[in-house]
């Protein structure tokens, strides 16, 4: 089953200032990659390009890609990078057997909803989507082989995202503007006598 939740940076960062920092970090960069749970534990120092960044996904072939560094998603990285575990490590960040428990706690500590990795993945492609990126895109950047998984999810957008994104790629189309020429009386077809 599709999951719909999603959370805003703003939550994010929130739950990230009650964590460990090293387990925050890890939260940042699985909010920056879109990575699942398992992939962000097995993320290197290595994995990290000026460019992009080697999400080490295993669910399938398409799950192990490169993700690009946005712009959008630059703080995040380097929170990720800023508190990962320190040289001579080969791994960004420590094994964390109760990480979603300890995610949880620090979303309560915070007052902001209570989010998984899962939750990360999922938004990081709804504000992709709610921005206007196309669904081809966003399928790319979550290892996804086609863009159905993304339309049966995003198909339906909430009507804050829908007028977001309306608003934004119409922002610099000219809409003309229709005036009524006359006075509001109905069409003669549309009046019936009594």
């Amino acid at each position: 089953v599709p999951q719909t939740d999603w959370v805003t940076a703003e939550t994010v960062w929130a739950a990230i200032a009650h964590l460990e920092p090293n387990q925050g970090a890890a939260v940042a960069f699985g909010i920056a990659t879109a990575a699942d749970a398992s992939s962000i534990l097995m993320a290197e120092r290595s994995d990290v390009t000026p460019d992009f960044v080697l999400v080490r996904g295993t669910k399938n072939q398409g799950r192990r890609r490169h993700v690009p560094r946005v712009e959008v998603m630059a703080p995040f990285l380097r929170h990720a990078l800023a508190y990962a575990l320190p040289e001579p490590s080969v791994l960004l960040f420590a094994p964390r057997p109760k990480m979603a428990r300890d995610i949880r706690a620090a979303c309560r500590a915070a007052g902001v909803p209570e989010f998984t990795a899962r939750t990360l993945r999922h938004s990081a492609a709804t504000w992709m989507v709610t921005a206007g990126v196309p669904y081809e895109v966003v399928a790319k950047f979550l290892g996804h082989g086609s863009t159905t998984m993304l339309q049966r999810v995003y198909g339906n957008l909430a009507p804050a995202g829908a007028a977001h994104l309306i608003n934004e790629r119409m922002r610099s189309q000219t809409v003309p503007a229709v005036y009524p020429t006359t006075t509001n009386q109905p069409d003669d077809e549309d009046h019936t006598d009594p």
